[in-house]
């Protein structure tokens, strides 16, 4: 009996001790699972539609064979001070092209023509006349008159001189209507939420009326380096980002 007892001890032990591993084995199993699961999903390949922000679906108004063809500053579409960098790059290159009366170098430098970089100054008189003293009963009166010495010289002058201000008009006008059909360009190729950031500058108000295009490539260029840490704008732009996200929250 006891034996027996001693044999049926000892087996209780052994399949208590068996049954004890094969629960560690199917525990350390499932660890192990697990641990090659979450390998797995760190090691699959993203989804580029979520790994990408979407960009922006915006074309701009430039179409067909215009260079600035989809070539537009949008939100989504990145870095908005390198969307510029490339957006007045291709303009510059657009207005050399078309010859367009120095309006590239405009684009570049920002300052913009005016009337007298076109129309000259009429040449003196003095080629052909003499300023001479006015005297009255012997007393000079302190006036001046032009006193023509060679009239063949003062016609050709006058002619010559009126034959380059049509001339140079010309050119004044043809700069103008190349200055605004840039700028109509210019913000019909600017997504709408970056104009209303433009619009919040006064000064928009008359660029929009004038059709000033040197005006609102200044005020574009001060929205557009607001992302830009390293780049110091305008005062009035410097919480650009902020309105953007109080925009959106509304």
């Amino acid at each position: 009996m006891t034996n027996n007892n001693t044999d049926s001890s000892n087996g209780d032990g052994n399949a208590a001790a068996k049954n004890e591993t094969t629960a560690s084995n199917q525990t350390g199993a499932r660890k192990r699972q697990q641990h090659k699961n979450q390998k797995n999903v760190q090691n699959a390949p993203k989804n580029k539609t979520q790994s990408q922000a979407a960009r922006s679906t915006f074309k701009g108004s430039a179409a067909g064979s215009n260079p600035m063809k989809d070539i537009v500053i949008a939100q989504g579409n990145g870095n908005l001070s390198e969307q510029y960098r490339v957006y007045t790059n291709i303009m510059a290159g657009s207005a050399a092209d078309d010859k367009a009366f120095g309006l590239d170098t405009v684009i570049l430098n920002l300052k913009a023509k005016v009337r007298s970089d076109f129309i000259k100054d009429k040449p003196s008189p003095t080629a052909h006349s003499t300023l001479t003293a006015v005297i009255e009963n012997g007393v000079a009166t302190g006036a001046n008159v032009l006193i023509c010495h060679d009239p063949v010289l003062k016609d050709q002058m006058e002619s010559e001189y009126h034959m380059d201000l049509k001339y140079q008009s010309s050119n004044w006008n043809q700069y103008q209507r190349h200055e605004e059909g840039f700028y109509r360009t210019a913000i019909g190729n600017v997504e709408n939420e970056i104009l209303t950031y433009c619009r919040r500058d006064p000064r928009m108000a008359l660029v929009e009326t004038k059709k000033d295009l040197v005006g609102f490539l200044l005020i574009l260029r001060s929205v557009c380096t607001q992302n830009k840490g390293s780049v110091k704008v305008d005062e009035e732009y410097q919480n650009l980002v902020t309105l953007h996200q109080a925009l959106s929250f509304c």
